[in-house]
């Protein structure tokens, strides 16, 4: 994030216990989405962006430049977990929130179902930090599973965008 390279890490990184967890989830994978994603909210709160606004698309707007800042910063040690699993999991996090949210809004008065879908957007953030976390402490096969629970709102959305989005003719 930008402030990240002004004030440095929010939470000192030390040892792979739940303080190399906090860093990781702060200052890598959590605090970089759910910053514009909440300011894109609060945007179309004070009514400066429309109400039908792509949540995902904003946020990812944002990350580009950052993911590219970051990419040349993290170059020379070329760590895995740095240079492709964090813009994954950037990815990964606004898309599943934003179709999340989306399901939320449209499903708002079955109250089971916006509880689901409210943990879900609670719950993806901190299974995108552990999925970080485990590469970081090298346990591959829990970084795995993290990252397959990860992906699963993200395909979901795609499945479902591309099936009712309406036909298009196609040209090659």
């Amino acid at each position: 994030m930008v402030f990240r390279y002004f004030i440095g890490n929010l939470v000192n990184p030390g040892g792979f216990g739940f303080s190399r967890w906090m860093n990781g989830f702060i200052d890598y994978t959590g605090l970089p989405v759910l910053f514009p994603l909440l300011f894109c909210v609060l945007f179309v709160f004070l009514k400066i962006f429309p109400a039908g606004m792509n949540y995902c698309g904003f946020t990812l707007l944002y990350l580009i430049p950052v993911s590219a800042f970051r990419s040349i910063g993290w170059s020379s040690p070329g760590y895995f977990h740095l240079l492709v699993l964090t813009p994954l999991l950037w990815t990964v996090q606004a898309v599943g929130i934003s179709f999340f949210g989306v399901l939320l809004a449209r499903h708002l008065r079955r109250y089971f179902v916006a509880a689901c879908l409210g943990l879900g957007i609670a719950v993806l953030p901190v299974i995108a930090g552990t999925c970080w976390w485990a590469f970081y402490c090298q346990q591959g096969l829990l970084g795995f599973l993290m990252l397959f629970a990860a992906l699963i709102p993200a395909v979901l959305a795609i499945i479902l965008d591309f099936y009712t989005c309406p036909a298009e003719p196609r040209t090659f």
